[in-house]
């Protein structure tokens, strides 16, 4: 008979202390989501408040997604982010531009090109999977070029049937505070 010392037999206890692992990056500066638009092709923006409570049970799914995007995010394909509008210690980056909370912005290459008004959830997986299905020429990935087109195609076509409303204003004033992205 083998037994255990005293540590080992507590070795698989996890820690109560360690935090979970996240899949989603909390907007903390201005300087911090403008690296994140110039080195993600889309930037996926939870706006959420702490005494929303529908943001809260959002908040959760959130992170969900972005786990099931996890390989995306490693090739630098999409990130998911969330800025609080009511946190003491930054000021929120979409405080301005939002009528309700939750709500979703979505930004390709840089620029924003869809929001999604009060935490519409389903929608917001819809799109993107729509969004992110990959083109593919036999085995040959399209050219970077080709993929942007693909995208700008498909987002078109979520207008044209009404899945997204494409708001020129809000997004005009959006990416004209995000100096700095192409």
């Amino acid at each position: 008979m083998s037994f255990q010392t005293y540590e080992e037999s507590y070795a698989v206890i996890p820690d109560e202390h360690d935090e979970p692992i996240k899949y989603s990056i909390g907007l903390d500066s201005h300087e911090n989501f403008q690296q994140l638009l110039e080195n993600y092709k889309i930037v996926v923006v939870d706006v959420w408040a702490t005494f929303c409570s529908p943001c809260h049970h959002i908040g959760p799914l959130f992170e969900n997604l972005a786990k099931s995007y996890k390989e995306f995010t490693e090739k630098n394909e999409i990130v998911f982010t969330k800025d609080c509008i009511d946190d003491d210690y930054y000021e929120s980056i979409h405080y301005g531009n939002v009528k309700a909370v939750p709500t979703f912005f979505i930004y390709l290459n840089g620029k924003v090109v869809a929001n999604i008004i009060g935490g519409d959830f389903e929608k917001l997986k819809f799109v993107l999977s729509y969004i992110l299905q990959h083109d593919y020429d036999g085995e040959n990935r399209f050219s970077l070029h080709e993929r942007k087109k693909s995208f700008e195609s498909k987002l078109e076509k979520l207008y044209e049937n009404g899945t997204l409303e494409k708001n020129n204003k809000l997004f005009s004033d959006i990416n004209s505070s995000n100096i700095g992205v192409c």
